[in-house]
C-alpha cells in the first residue's frame, strides 16, 4: 500500500518531469520502488533517458534496471517493438539470464502467442518452480484467454506456493505438477 506521503511525492515528481523540470530518474525509481503501473509516463520518460547517451551513462549499472522497467511499460502500452528492442539489449548484456527469459515470455504473452508463452513460462518454472512472478503471469494469461477454470486452478497453485514461501505451512512445500 502506498502512503499518502509517497503518493504526493510521486505526483509532485510526475508534474515536475512532465513540465521539463528534471528528476526523471528519481521519478522512475520511485514508481518502481512503490510498484506502481504508470506505463505511459514510464515509457515516455524512460525512453528519454535511454536515448540520451550522457543521461544513460550516468545511471551506471542502474541502466539495465531502466531497460527492464521500460520494456515492461512498453508491453503494458502495446509498444511491442520498443519492448523487443529493450529486451534485445538486455539479452545481449545478460545472455542466458532467467530474468531476461521471463521478459521474453512476457513479450510472447503480450503478442497473444499463448502456446509459445506457456512453453516459455513452463521452461522457466522447471528451473525455479517457486518463481511467483511467473506463477502470477500464468494466471493472468489464462484469464486473458478466457480460461477462467484454468486461471482459478493456477491461482490456487500460486496461493499454495505463496503460503509455503511465507512460512505459513508447517513443513517444507514442494509444488506438485506445477
Amino acid at each position: 500500500m502506498v502512503s499518502k506521503t509517497e503518493e504526493d511525492r510521486v505526483n509532485s515528481l510526475e508534474v515536475q518531469v512532465d513540465n521539463g523540470g528534471g528528476g526523471a530518474w528519481e521519478y522512475l525509481s520511485l514508481v518502481r520502488k512503490l510498484k506502481l503501473r504508470r506505463s505511459d509516463k514510464v515509457l515516455k520518460h524512460g525512453l528519454a533517458l535511454l536515448n540520451d547517451d550522457k543521461a544513460r551513462s550516468a545511471l551506471g549499472t542502474e541502466e539495465w534496471t531502466l531497460y527492464e522497467q521500460v520494456a515492461i511499460a512498453a508491453m503494458d502500452s502495446q509498444c511491442l517493438d520498443v519492448a523487443k528492442e529493450n529486451i534485445k539489449v538486455l539479452k545481449k548484456k545478460f545472455p542466458g539470464s532467467k530474468r531476461v527469459g521471463r521478459l521474453e515470455a512476457m513479450l510472447l504473452e503480450a503478442r497473444e502467442l499463448w502456446e509459445e508463452a506457456e512453453k516459455a513460462y513452463s521452461s522457466l518454472l522447471e528451473e525455479n518452480p517457486f518463481d511467483q512472478v511467473i506463477q502470477k503471469r500464468r494466471v493472468a494469461m489464462a484469464k486473458a484467454e478466457g480460461n477462467m477454470s484454468g486461471a482459478i486452478e493456477l491461482l490456487n497453485k500460486y496461493l499454495e506456493i505463496s503460503r509455503c514461501l511465507e512460512g505459513t505451512c508447517g513443513n517444507v512445500c514442494l509444488p506438485t505438477n506445477v
